[in-house]
């Protein structure tokens, strides 16, 4: 979110609300998807483990990941489209 919302806030102020919004997301969509996939995938590694608590953490936690970046993208860009509208 921070680095969506920093992406956004350094875009031209002349242009509309969905452009800026556009030209953010294009600028840290492909660094917020390699480090949401990447982690992700660690994860899900790791509940290949043996140990049963650690294999269950390590699967939650790649749900996990995998949800924040989905919440994300559509989400948190519905209300930061909004903010910047207003």
């Amino acid at each position: 979110m921070f680095v969506i919302s920093a992406a956004v806030d350094q875009t031209d102020t002349s242009l509309s609300a969905e452009e800026r919004l556009v030209e953010g997301l294009r600028h840290a969509g492909p660094s917020i998807t390699i480090t949401s996939f990447t982690n992700v995938i660690a994860f899900w590694l790791g509940a290949t483990t043996s140990l049963d608590a650690l294999s269950s953490f390590c699967l939650f936690a790649g749900v996990g990941v995998l949800m924040l970046y989905l919440s994300s993208l559509s989400i948190f860009s519905t209300f930061m489209l909004w903010d910047v509208r207003r």
